[in-house]
């Protein structure tokens, strides 16, 4: 005997359980469509697209756990005690202390004594002109001194010289009117302090027992207004000229005959 197995068939529901059945469903997919509505207004879920109302429950059960945290902004402009920011000064950098020189000394070292220089005696008015006039004229060949007098006196210049003679009257005559002309040519470059000169020019004489004797020959004055008036200055005048009219040019003069031609 053979036995099957039979599946039980399923009770028919009646139409009011079906009804209500249906009621509760719709209930619930109204309330679970008024949660996800009311949850998207407060921003706690983001709208998803093709969402079935399966997926609705489940989305639900998830998002229902996890605390929805909403950010509150600070407090912004908040009116507190004002406060002033003032630029406070810079500390400037204090300088370095320079390298103070160290004290000099005092002392001064004393020089070691040098060897003074005997002062050299410098000569008078006169003597320079003398010295001068001397080296003008040069030696005498007659054994005489060639300056026999020189005197500076405030307003004249008096010199007394020898003439050389001993190669002749004509050459004797010719040298005393050339050293007027050197002696006056002297005193003009020295130019002492005078108003007039006076030039006497001595010569060898012998007289009648055959004495010699130093005797004046001539005097020559010149004035400085005259001795000015020379063109000093043209050597060749001084040299080659001069010495033949020097006792014309002259403010006075006494001249012996035999010293006054050239012949």
């Amino acid at each position: 005997m053979s036995y099957e197995l039979q599946q039980p068939k399923p009770k028919k529901r009646g139409c009011l359980s079906t009804v209500w059945g249906l009621t509760s469903a719709a209930i619930g997919v109204l309330i679970l469509i008024g949660i996800i509505g009311s949850m998207f207004k407060n921003g706690a879920v983001t709208p998803r697209t093709a969402r079935s109302p399966a997926n609705a429950v489940a989305i639900l059960e998830t998002e229902a756990i996890t605390p929805t945290i909403t950010l509150t902004p600070l407090p912004t402009n908040m009116h507190g005690p004002t406060v002033t920011a003032t630029n406070s000064p810079v500390p400037t950098s204090t300088p370095l202390p320079t390298n103070t020189p160290l004290p000099t000394s005092t002392s001064t070292e004393t020089p070691l004594p040098t060897n003074t220089p005997t002062p050299v005696p410098t000569l008078s008015s006169v003597e320079a002109l003398r010295a001068a006039i001397v080296e003008a004229l040069g030696d005498s060949d007659r054994d005489v001194e060639r300056i026999t007098k020189l005197e500076i006196t405030p307003v004249a210049v008096l010199i007394e010289w020898s003439i050389n003679g001993r190669y002749g009257a004509r050459l004797a005559r010719f040298d005393a009117r050339a050293d007027a002309v050197a002696i006056l040519k002297i005193i003009h470059e020295l130019n002492p302090p005078y108003e007039f000169i006076v030039l006497t020019g001595t010569f060898q004489s012998v007289d009648k027992f055959g004495n010699q004797s130093e005797v004046m020959v001539m005097r020559l004055n010149y004035e400085h207004e005259t001795m000015d008036a020379i063109n000093w200055q043209d050597e060749n005048f001084v040299r080659d000229s001069l010495p033949y009219n020097i006792y014309d040019i002259a403010d006075s003069h006494v001249v012996n005959p035999a010293f006054e031609t050239l012949d």
